[in-house]
This record gives C-alpha cells, structure tokens and sequence, in this order.
C-alpha cells in the first residue's frame, strides 16, 4: 500500500531499521544514499522552524576541536585494512591449540593471550569503522566497512568456538593446578573460574560452532 509509508512502518514497529535498508533507495522521487538520510528529510528536517536551519552546521563546518580525532585509532584505511588481515590470520593460525587447550598450562596460557590479541584487534576495526560511520551515515564507505568488521568477528567467533567447550572438557582440578602451577596464568583467573562455574550451560565444540555460523546469518 503506497499510502503506508516506511516511515509508518518503522514508527509503528512493523519494520525495525535495520529491514528498511534495502527499500529506502528510492522514496518520492529521491534517491536516498543510506537510510540516514531518508531519517533526516522525513523525520528531522520537518520539525525545523525555517527560521532556525541556518543554525543547524553540516559536520563539514564544525571546527576540528568539536571532533573526534580518529587518526589515533588508524592514520589511513590501509592501516585498517592491515589489522583486517592480521585479525583473520591469527584466526587462522588459532586451529592449532584443537585438541590441545588443556595439554598443559603454558598452552592454555599461550591461546588465551592469542584469544586477547585477536579481540583487542577486532574491538579496534569495529570502533573505528563505527565511529566514522557515525560521522557521515550516507557515506557507504565506512557502512561496508563496518559490515567487513562484524562479519570477520563472526567468521572469527566461529573458528574459536571449540576452545570453551574443550576447556571445560578438562576437570575443575585440571584448571585449577594449572593456576597453581603457572603464575601468569593469574590475569585469567577470574575468566576461568567463572567459565567452570557456567560449565552446565555451555554446549558441545559442534554446537557452539553451529550457533557461531547461524549468527553470520542472522547478522548478515
């Protein structure tokens, strides 16, 4: 019905955002870059007294010490992109503690600082893709850029997804004399223990790998 616009069915909650992507390309004769903007002439710029309009800057327009500097993440895309490949290679080379996690305590210590390393890259491209997504949503740049990032999380999640349940395959007693025995397992204490205590809700590597792919779809 042409009479129910998107933005009816987004105000009554009949599509979230997220589903209104794919339609908004065109709208009244308009082509629309992103749904972003679609938001900004049916929704904001209506509710602007003419006489305020010039009070509203495009960002463009602000002084640079109203902004966030995020240079200080990655100087250039290129150093993005170099982490991108990083983060999937270390997720790569993570297949080689299956079958060992628990082999002894200088192999758990060693993926659980590989597990660090690759998170810590991941929670960097993310940020930094959605924060300059959030400086200009109609640039599709930086929203298939933050697309790549979530969906190499996923990939990510799912190639680790055996790790858990083969640590909780070891005993309790298991873990703990690795604590005891290796003091620099001490930064992971709590991660342990607390992985024990949810042992009774994790599933099998097999589940747990089908429910890492299944969120690649649902987040697709």
């Amino acid at each position: 019905n042409s009479d129910f616009s998107i933005k009816d069915m987004v105000r009554t909650g009949y599509m979230s955002p997220d589903m209104t992507q794919k339609y908004v390309s065109s709208q009244n004769g308009k082509q629309y870059m992103s749904l972003a903007e679609y938001y900004y002439d049916e929704f904001i710029l209506p509710t602007i007294k003419p006489e305020n309009k010039s009070l509203y800057k495009d960002r463009s327009e602000i002084d640079l010490k109203y902004k966030w500097d995020l240079s200080t993440m990655y100087a250039s895309d290129e150093l993005w992109e170099d982490d991108y490949k990083k983060a999937s290679e270390l997720a790569d080379k993570f297949t080689k503690y299956q079958g060992n996690v628990t082999s002894s305590s200088n192999t758990l210590l060693s993926a659980l600082r590989d597990i660090d390393s690759i998170d810590l890259l991941l929670g960097k491209m993310i940020c930094y893709a959605k924060m300059k997504q959030d400086e200009d949503n109609t640039n599709s740049k930086y929203q298939e850029l933050f697309g790549r990032g979530m969906t190499l999380a996923t990939e990510v999640s799912s190639k680790m997804s055996y790790f858990t349940p083969e640590l909780l395959s070891a005993s309790k007693e298991t873990i703990l004399g690795f604590l005891d025995e290796n003091k620099d397992l001490a930064l992971y204490e709590f991660t342990l223990k607390n992985t024990l205590r949810m042992k009774k809700h994790v599933l099998s590597a097999e589940e747990e790998g089908i429910l890492a792919k299944l969120s690649a779809v649902t987040h697709a």
